[in-house]
């Protein structure tokens, strides 16, 4: 089984006279599988950070990749995908109808994509040097 982990952030007070800050952070456990790595340049093994990282599958009716899901990379190059156990695709016995694809025992395909001016959906924070 696997577990999508929630996050959360504080707000630090302007005077640090107060010693305790409550977060609670909730885990979820979910049906599928979380895929995790890092993106990072094949020349020099530094971090990508903005890459967006699509899942594909096979759709049996068509034989044709098919996404499945993305995400981007973090500040340190790090990402994590959360693959469904089921995919909806058309019903080759009734058109018009949907059915549930079971990934289980599927190849997914895993590709990171990196392009000029795509964008940041992050802000990373400086590190002091």
């Amino acid at each position: 089984m696997s577990y999508i982990l929630s996050a959360s952030s504080v707000q630090m007070p302007t005077t640090m006279e107060q010693d305790q800050l409550a977060v609670d952070l909730g885990i979820t456990e979910v049906e599928g599988v979380v895929v995790h790595g890092k993106i990072t340049d094949g020349e020099n093994a530094e971090p990508i950070e903005g890459a967006i990282v699509k899942a594909f599958f096979t759709n049996p009716n068509t034989e044709e990749l098919e996404g499945l899901t993305h995400t981007f990379s973090g500040c340190d190059g790090n990402y994590m995908l959360y693959i469904p156990p089921t995919v909806e695709i058309d019903d080759s016995e009734n058109p018009g109808q949907k059915i549930d694809y079971p990934l289980a025992g599927k190849e997914i395909i895993i590709q990171a994509v990196g392009a000029e001016n795509i964008g940041d959906p992050y802000e990373c924070p400086e590190v002091p040097t």
